[in-house]
């Protein structure tokens, strides 16, 4: 066991030392200010040469750049300087790059075991644990420490705990707490542990500012209740105006967090109006946080709309030219909200680009990212950032944005027809306890099984989405679950009922999905004889595509137009969407345009044609599990004289004749794009073909296709 000494006092730690049992000091700016001394060289150099041993001094900085700016120039001051950061997303990734650069680290602001563990992995030389903090939100402290301990004794970390030992009664002092004590390493205690009871009472200020920046630590840990609780004890302090807004922010985050509330817009918009004058930064970065809660709100946001959200954070001063992301975003996506699609999708665009350039970082405002990246039909950068979300969020052990970033990668693996790995997927965010992942609505779940066309399941979760949206205020839900049920219906065939789901999705104006809605309701329309109806929906949906400008977005409007078109301008049309869509990462859609083309052929009595393209969408959707498209395309092979045997379950790892060809090239030694322009496919249609293939055959690479391919059939 080692004693540290909580101090700024030169009198205390000379007092300490000559005990001849000191270890060494932590301070903090409320400390030194006690003392009348600052975070400078001369006042610390003269703890470090009482102390000889570690002397940790925190930062001021919050920021990431701040922390390490500041990092720096304490070590340099002298050998035991230790440097403090607080137990945040950016004081964590702080420590990993102060520590890399031989630095060593004391991590503050720990309240949990799943914290002590990033901190350890990050490479912190210490870990401070608050038990005194902890037992006043209902934890036993000394029980988190001990787990601690047991987690850096089982992995072989060197990190050592630091217990800032806050005797607030004197039984804690007794038998019981120093038996807890024993496995503890190093203890930071007032000076009274050598000689008289500490009692460490902060004035009211410092007790707020210090559950603030707790709750900022519980809130990124994922632990709501407890983050609630603090940010009710320091709004209970006297806290300056930055304060008080960024209380104000907090409570919009967690609201947003816990429920998607309807509240969590207003909360977040009062906090960033108080922080314009204060932060412009911080305010910008709250509208786009409001931004982003209207967005989920809908038209179930109380207290105020998102066009209201959206002129706020318009009137926000922005910064010289160029804007950074963040501020692109923000005008971006205000600007959607009170101008329309196409006055946004020039800004939105050079957002994503001009984010994506970036080295990046995980914060709750990634999720914006994500939805300008879907409602600009922009694949390529919804699944790059999404998978890189959902790896950093992983490797970091950022959980409490890991279900963001799992939701969203599973929605791109849907469209793109990997519907498995999308069903994964959404297994692992569901694995996440609640506290840690804030109770959602079924999402994915839902649209999952409107692809794979289970009816019964559709309508079941579409009813929880409708009914928990409505209590949660979350009117994105609604939308979401209508577009869900306009593709099962779509995709069985039932174009009535699609047509209703997908008019009352299109026409609820929400980002992404009712744009989405709109490619169901041209389909439903035209087959249900909707000439008007359908014929609006491509407008609408053509002006969209024309900003946008994604292969995506292109072979989703030609598909449109075909539907609604005749003759050669029809073909015309279908080609181009299979072109388009075959050089986007959306498989499902492509197999969707075949499949309309495919019916359109047969219609036209060129059955051999159709054939072609019915089988290909066939196979595409049977490997899918999209069973009501592909139950869809089977009766359209069979009108055209085709036999075809229904997949079952035993069967859905047989290779289909397009995969086998295909494998049988690359093994041969083709390259994708020499296959592509033999089979008249894209060199992405081979890769996803060939990625079928391997999960089929049980193998991962090119070399084993040879060996893994049956016999070459005869003749």
């Amino acid at each position: 066991m080692k004693f540290f000494i909580d101090t700024a006092s030169i009198k205390e730690i000379r007092e300490a030392a000559a005990l001849g049992i000191l270890d060494g000091v932590t301070t903090n700016p409320s400390l030194m200010a006690k003392e009348n001394k600052q975070n400078n060289k001369p006042d610390i150099n003269e703890i470090c040469e009482v102390v000889k041993g570690p002397v940790s001094v925190e930062v001021l900085s919050t920021d990431y750049d701040g922390m390490l700016r500041e990092g720096r120039e304490y070590a340099s001051w002298h050998k035991h300087v230790v440097v403090k950061l607080p137990t945040t997303r950016e004081g964590i990734k702080g420590c990993k790059t102060l520590s890399g650069e031989g630095i060593k680290i004391n991590m503050t602001l720990c309240f949990s075991p799943n914290q002590a563990l990033l901190i350890a992995k990050a490479g912190a030389s210490y870990c401070s644990p608050f038990v005194g903090r902890l037992d006043d939100i209902s934890e036993t402290g000394m029980d988190v420490v001990q787990k601690i301990v047991t987690i850096y004794k089982n992995y072989g970390f060197a990190t050592e705990v630091l217990d800032i030992a806050e005797y607030r009664q004197q039984e804690k002092a007794g038998e019981g707490r120093a038996e807890q004590l024993a496995d503890v390493p190093d203890i930071a205690a007032a000076p009274a542990l050598f000689g008289r009871a500490a009692v460490l009472t902060p004035d009211p200020g410092e007790r707020a500012l210090r559950a603030l920046a707790a709750a900022r630590a519980k809130f990124e840990a994922g632990d709501f209740a407890a983050a609630e609780s603090l940010l009710s004890t320091a709004d209970a302090g006297p806290l300056d105006e930055l304060g008080r807004a960024q209380v104000q922010r907090m409570r919009g985050q967690v609201a947003f967090d816990l429920r998607r509330g309807s509240d969590a817009p207003l909360l977040l918009l009062r906090a960033a109006q108080l922080l314009e004058p204060l932060d412009t930064e911080l305010a910008r970065e709250t509208y786009l946080e409001a931004l982003v809660a209207a967005i989920y709100a809908g038209s179930l946001v109380s207290g105020t709309d998102a066009a209201a959200v959206a002129l706020a954070a318009r009137s926000a001063p922005l910064g010289p030219e160029p804007l950074p992301p963040r501020q692109l975003l923000l005008l971006g996506l205000a600007t959607r909200l009170t101008d329309g699609y196409a006055a946004s999708a020039p800004t939105l665009t050079r957002a994503l680009r001009a984010y994506r350039a970036e080295e990046r970082r995980l914060d709750w405002l990634c999720v914006a990212y994500n939805i300008a990246a879907m409602d600009l039909w922009d694949d390529e950068a919804w699944f790059e950032l999404a998978s890189g979300q959902a790896d950093l969020a992983r490797s970091t052990g950022t959980l409490v944005l890991l279900p963001y970033a799992l939701d969203y990668l599973a929605g791109f693996y849907i469209q793109a027809g990997e519907l498995s790995l999308a069903d994964g997927l959404v297994r692992e965010a569901e694995s996440l306890a609640l506290g840690v992942r804030a109770e959602t609505l079924p999402y994915m779940p839902l649209r999952l099984a409107a692809w794979r066309g289970e009816v019964s399941t559709v309508l079941s979760l579409a009813e929880v989405m409708t009914s928990g949206a409505r209590a949660r205020g979350e009117g994105c839900a609604i939308t979401a679950a209508d577009h869900g049920t306009a593709i099962l219906y779509n995709g069985v065939g039932q174009y009535e009922l699609a047509l209703d789901a997908a008019q009352k999705a299109a026409d609820a104006g929400d980002i992404a999905t009712s744009s989405w809605a709109l490619y169901e309701l041209v389909e439903a329309a035209s087959r249900c004889g909707e000439q008007k109806v359908a014929r609006d929906a491509v407008d609408r949906l053509s002006e969209r595509a024309s900003a946008s400008g994604t292969h995506w977005a292109k072979g989703t409007v030609a598909r449109s137009c075909a539907l609604v078109e005749h003759g050669g301008v029809a073909e015309e049309l279908y080609r181009q969407s299979i072109d388009f869509l075959g050089r986007s990462r959306m498989a499902a859609h492509l197999a969707r345009a075949r499949l309309t083309y495919g019916e359109w052929l047969r219609r036209e009595n060129r059955r051999v044609d159709a054939r072609q393209q019915l089988r290909e969408a066939y196979d595409t959707f049977a490997s899918m599990g999209a069973e009501g498209f592909a139950d869809r395309a089977r009766r359209e092979l069979l009108a055209t004289g085709e036999k075809v045997r229904k997949r079952r379950d035993d069967t859905r790892d047989e290779l289909t004749p397009q995969e086998e060809h295909i494998a049988r090239l690359a093994g041969d030694g083709r390259t994708n794009p020499e296959i592509g322009a033999e089979l008249f496919i894209s060199a992405r249609t081979v890769e996803w073909h060939l990625r079928k293939v391997f999960t089929k055959l049980g193998i991962s690479s090119r070399r084993s296709l040879r060996t893994a391919l049956p016999a070459r059939r005869p003749g």
